[in-house]
């Protein structure tokens, strides 16, 4: 699965192009107050100010197929907030993107990937199927479908980085641990040859 968060313009612009020429679908998890405006939450740490997608962009990506999802009100930080908060941020997103889109919101996002049994339980409440954390690692069917892992990859990452991750199912993976896991699965096939030839 292929997600995006924060809805910025270019993701709209260069990448779903791309995966619809490919062939691939994607989700997009969108701020829903922040549509058409930029990512003030990054701007406050010094960020540089990006264009996030409007509502005309999210329907596009809408009508050629492609999933949208909620990733808060506002995008702040949840689990340094109340429950009246919390709701509003989780609730109130999806209220504003259904009644924007015409369409059912079913995946959340947690910003900056926080969340805690708080923020946990309010999503699940609120009727999502699933959520998506920034916690590295691969899904399988006992994974907790409100605390989904992913795999981060960026624009600064190389091609060798991307393959580690996507076979390691970490974000961020030490040389020598990769050299190591190699090292293991040789010697693995060496010691398993040298035993099946002495059978």
């Amino acid at each position: 699965a292929i997600t995006f968060d924060d809805g910025f313009q270019d993701t709209f612009e260069n990448a779903a192009p791309i995966l619809k020429a490919m062939g691939y679908t994607a989700t997009f998890f969108l701020v829903s107050r922040l549509m058409g405006a930029s990512n003030v939450w990054m701007e406050r740490e010094g960020y540089p100010s990006a264009h996030l997608m409007n509502w005309t962009a999210a329907k596009e990506l809408l009508k050629h197929g492609f999933t949208v999802g909620s990733h808060s009100r506002t995008h702040p930080s949840l689990t340094q907030h109340d429950e009246t908060r919390i709701s509003d941020e989780v609730e109130g997103s999806r209220r504003d993107l259904e009644d924007r889109l015409g369409a059912p919101i079913r995946y959340f996002a947690y910003p900056y990937g926080h969340f805690d049994d708080r923020v946990r339980t309010a999503v699940h409440r609120c009727g999502y199927a699933a959520a998506c954390s920034t916690q590295s690692g691969f899904n399988n069917v006992s994974t907790d479908r409100w605390g989904l892992r992913r795999l981060e990859i960026n624009r600064h990452d190389s091609m060798r980085m991307f393959a580690r991750s996507l076979t390691f199912g970490q974000n961020h993976m030490r040389l020598t641990e990769e050299l190591n896991y190699y090292f293991r699965q040789a010697f693995g096939l060496i010691h398993d040859k040298g035993a099946s030839l002495g059978a």
